[in-house]
């Protein structure tokens, strides 16, 4: 099994990665604490599209549901959010109840069999989530499926190359590194695939090298995904010590560069 394999199998993504909130967390913290852009990727992300009064709006692969917490969606909008870990649907139902939304569903269901009627939504919103699926075509079809004919998909990747310091650092330690997961879908083959679905698809880079200065901070998000969270504690603690040799050597301030960005994809194509 490669390092990456257990990050595309439902069984382990549902009961164990995204069990609850805590995996995600590790790493949404570094990109929250650390990230030199001028905006997080979310309010950037929402500023990609238009979004107007009363739209039904699904996103897929929710998580905690963080993406909404931005000022940037009118509250107006009725969502509906899904993924395939009832801890995930249970914690951004419950989270997102306060924000003020028209109204605010949850359904835990798999991205490449998605339980909506066809032409059902306005909006679909899909966030560095299509690496983890089995069959990343067979899942845009069903987004295509439920959206409107005048719809539009928002859809997050990354690419191979992103976040390379920090992986360099634990394949030295490990012996391998989780970096292989972009390539099943980003940047430079996702196009592709969505071609087969979408008329119109624009590419979207976001800018935000990572500046770290907190070793901690730097293992705890190795630490959220094979293979250091099946290491053992010795091998844990070696990752621990070489990310802080890594920041000292680097001034204090380690550099982590990002390839991230969204597609925004709408009509069918010709």
């Amino acid at each position: 099994m490669t390092p990456t394999e257990p990050l595309r199998q439902p069984e382990y993504l549902a009961t164990q990665q995204y069990v609850d909130g805590r995996n995600l967390g590790a790493r949404s913290n570094l990109h929250d604490r650390y990230g030199t852009a001028p905006v997080p990727f979310r309010v950037w992300e929402a500023q990609l599209v238009t979004w107007f009064d009363g739209a039904e709006v699904l996103e897929v692969g929710t998580g905690p549901g963080r993406f909404w917490t931005t000022d940037a969606v009118p509250r107006s909008t009725h969502l509906t959010v899904t993924d395939l870990s009832p801890g995930m649907v249970r914690q951004a139902t419950t989270d997102l109840a306060p924000a003020g939304y028209a109204s605010v569903c949850g359904v835990v269901c798999d991205a490449q069999s998605l339980p909506f009627d066809a032409a059902r939504f306005d909006l679909l919103v899909a966030n560095h989530m299509l690496y983890h699926v089995p069959d990343p075509p067979r899942a845009l079809a069903e987004f295509r499926r439920v959206l409107r004919p005048g719809g539009t998909a928002l859809i997050a990747t990354n690419a191979p190359g992103h976040m390379r310091q920090l992986n360099e650092v634990i394949a030295e330690v490990l012996g391998h590194a989780p970096s292989g997961l972009n390539g099943v879908f980003g940047i430079d083959n996702g196009e592709l695939m969505l071609r087969d679905h979408f008329g119109g698809i624009s590419w979207h880079s976001f800018t935000n090298p990572l500046v770290v200065d907190d070793a901690d901070d730097l293992a705890a998000y190795a630490g959220s995904l094979p293979p250091a969270s099946t290491a053992s504690p010795s091998q844990r603690a070696d990752l621990s010590s070489a990310f802080r040799d890594r920041v000292a050597a680097e001034g204090g301030r380690m550099r982590i560069d990002t390839r991230t960005g969204a597609f925004v994809c709408t009509g069918r194509p010709s």
